[in-house]
């Protein structure tokens, strides 16, 4: 059996909301069609691993989502950072070395700067696995 999830309060939890592949459009789609199933499920993921901090990261070019983000999150420990639009802005290091300015090694996990980074997506399924029980069957 492997050893509890350390819940710290240094923990942030990163929604990747970059879309970082050009043609892209889904997560965006997502958060202006249904801002709190991601909103919530991103303060789900901070619950259960007892995060100080939620980020969405998202390009700077999606003002309406990002407005529609702004007005869905009533949480003061949640934030949006605003990406730039280059390639490949979503990766994983890289989001984190944006958003925390954490330069990780190529050999380190995220968890190295106390972040776990998250499709936006993937939050969405997380509000409907806790709240109506409901396992993933499905991707956008």
């Amino acid at each position: 059996m492997g050893e509890a999830w350390p819940k710290t309060a240094w923990w942030y939890i990163d929604c990747n909301a970059a879309e970082c592949e050009p043609i892209l459009a889904h997560n965006v789609a997502e958060i202006e069609s249904a801002p709190e199933s991601i909103y919530q499920g991103l303060l789900y993921a901070m619950e259960s691993v007892g995060a100080a901090n939620g980020v969405i990261a998202i390009k700077a070019k999606h003002k309406k989502a990002i407005s529609i983000l702004k007005n869905t999150i009533q949480d003061e420990r949640v934030s949006v950072f605003l990406l730039d639009d280059v390639y490949p802005v979503g990766e994983k290091r890289a989001l984190i070395r944006d958003v925390m300015g954490v330069l990780l090694s190529p050999e380190e996990r995220s968890v190295n700067a106390g972040a776990i980074v998250v499709n936006s997506e993937t939050l969405a399924r997380v509000r409907q696995a806790v709240e109506l029980g409901r396992p993933v069957i499905s991707k956008i």
